[in-house]
């Protein structure tokens, strides 16, 4: 009994945050269109709090936000070090690395193709951190 209980409390969640997670999504379509108009210090300042509160509701479980950001956290990593703030969407990156990884785990027909987002987000974080050069 309690795990329907779990499973109907976290679709309530779900529900509650789909206009955020939506809002969100918003913003980094915005932020993508300034990029290709070549604004991208707009861009980057519409896109990372956008990415900051997908990849909060993603480390929640939120699968939306989760699969937004498992995706997204790479164009807005190429963004930061466009507009020379390579260490900002740090966070991001650990959380699409995370959301990744645990879908790779829980679903092996998709573990191929998330493979190399998961080998590009531990090369990055490794390079942010210093433990290998470019």
């Amino acid at each position: 009994m309690a795990r329907w209980w779990d499973e109907w409390r976290l679709f309530g969640a779900m529900w509650r945050s789909l206009p955020t997670v939506l809002r969100a999504q918003r913003a980094v379509g915005r932020a993508r269109q300034l990029r290709s108009q070549g604004r991208q210090l707009e861009a980057f300042r519409l896109a990372l709090p956008a990415c900051g509160v997908l990849a909060e509701l993603a480390a929640d479980g939120n699968p939306g936000a989760g699969a937004i950001i498992a995706f997204d956290a790479v164009w807005l990593d190429e963004l930061a070090k466009e507009v020379g703030q390579p260490q900002a969407a740090r966070e991001e990156l650990q959380t699409a690395l995370k959301v990744c990884e645990d879908i790779a785990g829980s679903c092996p027909k998709l573990e191929p193709t998330l493979q190399e987002y998961i080998a590009w987000y531990k090369h990055r974080l490794a390079e942010q951190s210093g433990t290998i050069s470019h």
